[in-house]
This record gives C-alpha cells, sequence and structure tokens, in this order.
C-alpha cells in the first residue's frame, strides 16, 4: 500500500524535512508527488520494504494563485497526483484506498466525497450517484456536475493520471477549484467512485478562510474573478467535451445570480448560450 510521508516547512524557497535531501527522481517506487499550497505530502510505493524519506525541494516561492500546485505538478514523477490544503486533513487510507481503484479500474481519476467541518460537526459533500469501485465514463459526471446538492467542485478529493494533470495545468486565477475542476475533468475518459469521505476540508484554523475573502469581495469584483474562472474551464477545456462545459459554467452562473443583484451574471450566460463568449 502507499506510504504516507508528510514533509512539514514553509515554501519560503527551498522546503526542508528532517534535514536530510533526497533527490525525488531517483526512487522509482513514487506514486505521487503533491504540493499543496504552504506544505508538501508525498505518497509512495515501494516493493521492498517501507522507507522513511526526507525530502528537500527547490521551488520558487509562490507568487500567485496557484503558482505552488503548478511547480509541485511540474516536478512530480510519479503515476498519479493528488493535493491538500495546508489546514484541512485526510484519512490514513485516503490515497490507498483510491490508489487500488483507479489501478484496478484502469481510470483517469478516482473520486470520493469529502467533509466540510462546521461549527456543530460536519455536512458531506460529493457523495455523487454513482455504483462504486468500477470505471464509469466521465460524460456522466459532466452531465450532473453543479446540479442541486452537486454544487462542489473540490480539486482534493481526488486522485488523478499524472500525465493529463501536467498536459493541463491549473490557471493562476482566485478561483482555482472552481475553473481548474471541470477542465481537467473534462480530458479524463473514465473515472472511479468511492462512497466513502477521506477528506476534512475547511476546518477553520484562523478567523476566515480564503473562500470567505472571495465571499466578501465587491459585487463588480467578485463577478470578474468568477467569469474568469468560467471561460477558464470552457476555453480551456476538451474542445470535444465544449457542450458540457458551456453547460456546466451556465449552471454554476444561474446559482451565483439567484444570489446576486449583479445583472453581468444573466448577461454571460446568454453569451454562453450564443456562443458569444469569447474575448468577452
Amino acid at each position: 500500500a502507499p506510504i504516507m510521508i508528510i514533509h512539514i516547512g514553509k515554501l519560503d524557497g527551498r522546503l526542508k524535512a528532517n534535514k536530510t535531501p533526497v533527490s525525488i527522481a531517483e526512487p522509482s517506487y513514487i506514486v505521487g508527488f503533491f504540493f499543496i499550497r504552504n506544505f508538501c505530502i508525498r505518497y509512495s510505493k515501494s516493493t521492498q520494504k517501507k522507507t522513511e524519506l526526507a525530502v528537500t525541494i527547490n521551488a520558487p516561492k509562490p507568487k500567485k494563485y496557484s503558482d505552488t500546485r503548478n511547480a509541485g505538478i511540474k516536478m512530480a514523477r510519479g503515476e498519479y497526483i493528488a493535493f491538500m490544503d495546508n489546514d484541512d486533513m485526510i484519512r490514513p487510507d485516503m490515497i490507498e484506498k483510491l490508489y487500488n481503484s483507479i489501478t484496478k479500474n484502469n481510470c483517469d481519476i478516482a473520486i470520493a466525497p469529502l467533509y466540510r467541518l462546521v461549527d456543530n460537526g460536519y455536512t458531506t459533500h460529493c457523495n455523487l450517484p454513482f455504483e462504486t469501485d468500477k470505471a464509469i465514463d466521465i460524460d456522466k459526471y459532466l452531465s450532473i456536475l453543479y446540479t442541486p446538492n452537486l454544487y462542489n467542485c473540490a480539486i482534493w478529493n481526488k486522485l488523478y493520471r499524472a500525465s493529463i494533470v501536467k498536459a493541463h495545468p491549473l490557471g493562476i486565477l482566485k478561483y482555482e477549484d472552481v475553473s481548474w475542476t471541470p477542465c481537467i475533468l473534462s480530458y479524463a475518459k473514465t473515472f472511479c467512485f468511492l462512497d466513502t469521505p477521506f477528506y476534512e476540508w475547511d476546518r477553520k484554523l484562523r478567523p476566515q478562510t480564503f473562500g470567505d475573502v472571495l465571499a466578501k469581495m465587491p459585487e463588480d469584483e467578485l463577478f470578474e474573478h468568477r467569469k474568469q474562472a468560467m471561460l477558464f474551464f470552457v476555453e480551456n477545456g476538451n474542445p470535444e467535451k465544449i457542450d458540457y462545459l458551456k453547460a456546466i459554467a451556465i449552471r454554476r452562473l444561474l446559482r451565483y445570480d439567484g444570489n446576486s443583484s449583479n445583472p453581468k451574471y444573466k448577461e454571460l450566460i446568454e453569451r454562453l448560450a450564443t456562443d458569444e463568449y469569447v474575448e468577452y
């Protein structure tokens, strides 16, 4: 089973762990190498014995949104990639379970529900209405993404085939989850689903999360960031899935529009419906 090796250290140019540098390109059994915003996690699978590895990684200091994730994607040497934020937690068997399913079913992405922690407990998100542990055509997920009760679009409750992720890195946008997830899903052929939540999200270890900051932006500024996210996956997603991607964007915008008095949401919806969104 994959071994979880956690390295804790600020990404301030060099990430140091246990003071013992090891080249990340040397071990042939690396399953994945994952960067998160401020910390790094690496999972590996050894055919011999479990070995604790300490790694020093050279990485640029993040300057913009998604820089850290894209740096990790570029440096990854494994067959699969996953992501985690530094204020979240994962269950110990998450990667093992997803890895077993994605390899057994030869899929491009493995998905599981996640817990969102709230004051009085938690809520469950991304609990998809699919059979578990089998290969499913990605169109079935694209057709329901952003429908009621399935609005959440998370990067981190998934295990991805690395080759697809490397070919389609994240956009440098504030709404990185919303912009990139439909995009990367559109390049998958099949996915598998496990109905056990493994990921604990939105642990508020500070007065407010980045999501809280976004929600408090002025209406026009908030619209611009949301518009950029929608147009990112429509314009950068798989051209063969453009109808699905436009429908996903419209569903998400309708939800935003229902909670806003800004008329620009309706205008963008109309432009997407009539293919007049290019360079909007």
